[in-house]
């Protein structure tokens, strides 16, 4: 028993991987006080005095805290100790109050971490917070939990919403891919079916050579998320999937959309665009994409049978 770093007390058949994590940090990064016996603390934090301080939170939060903030500075970036003390003090404060908040940061996305944020501000200084610390706390938020959902993660890197090779090594990339440092959020795809169909079919491509990474973050996801926008104007969008004979003509239908700059101009920056014609190339692109994510289950027919969940007919 050490004073300073009380033991972990949970069932003994919990099976969460936060824990094997936790044991794989160094000592001095596991808490509840972070920084006093790291070598060269001021090099890999944003302030060189401040700590990071976890006491007083439910342990798994502790433990996601402390290694996020020890992945933060293998990563190269700084540990972001004003925005991980922010979240401690947040979620003390809502233990006090007795104010909800999700059992543990990989199941707390972005909204949910802003709303308690804009709470903590609102009930303390009757305010709501300053741009700095959305900032800091958006941060937090990207890389270190993306990596943290990643290693807990013990399915396919592609089950996953949001890819980033810098937060998951698991990720295949080439030896020379100019956008290794990009990621891409097949998650935005509403449509499930198509969603796992489209993280299915891209990651085992990946995985086998057909498709690099460049291709796949910058332009398919890209070019299927269009095609899950145009299914969204379909009375029933599982019309797609029925008689192959339709085929050609929901091709059409869906190019003339896809055509309309109005469609694919989503930022309101790019509204100036909107009088210039979409390119050939680009509706080939996403026709080229949708084309072969229908294909692929055909052409491993022997694979499908063995998916116990199978996305498409």
């Amino acid at each position: 028993m050490n004073g300073q770093r009380p033991p972990y007390l949970r069932p003994a058949d919990d099976k969460d991987p936060i824990w094997q994590l936790l044991q794989e940090l160094p000592p001095q990064w596991r808490g509840p006080i972070i920084g006093p016996a790291i070598d060269n603390w001021e090099k890999i934090t944003e302030n060189a005095k401040a700590r990071i301080k976890l006491h007083g939170l439910p342990e798994t939060i502790a433990a996601e805290l402390a290694w996020m903030a020890h992945w933060q500075a293998l990563d190269g970036t700084r540990s972001s100790v004003l925005a991980t003390n922010q979240m401690a003090n947040i979620l003390r404060r809502a233990i006090r109050e007795q104010h909800p908040f999700p059992p543990s940061i990989r199941a707390m996305d972005w909204d949910q971490a802003a709303a308690l944020q804009r709470w903590f501000y609102a009930t303390r200084w009757g305010r709501l917070p300053p741009h700095g610390s959305i900032a800091r706390l958006r941060v937090m938020f990207r890389f270190a939990r993306l990596a943290l959902l990643a290693r807990c993660h013990d399915g396919h890197w592609w089950d996953l919403d949001e890819w980033h090779p810098r937060c998951d090594p698991r990720i295949p990339l080439t030896g020379r891919e100019p956008q290794a440092n990009y990621g891409c959020s097949p998650g935005q795809i509403r449509h499930r079916w198509l969603r796992e169909a489209a993280k299915w079919h891209l990651g085992t491509a990946l995985e086998a050579g057909t498709l690099r990474w460049s291709t796949v973050s910058q332009e398919r996801v890209k070019c299927l998320t269009r095609f899950d926008r145009w299914l969204g104007t379909l009375e029933d969008p599982l019309q797609v999937l029925g008689d192959p004979a339709n085929a050609a003509a929901q091709a059409a239908a869906f190019r003339r959309w896809d055509a309309d700059p109005a469609n694919r101009l989503l930022r309101s920056n790019d509204r100036r665009f909107a009088d210039r014609p979409v390119h050939p190339r680009q509706i080939n692109d996403d026709l080229r994409a949708v084309g072969e994510l229908f294909a692929f289950p055909r052409d491993g027919e022997t694979e499908s049978r063995r998916n116990p969940d199978p996305v498409l007919p």
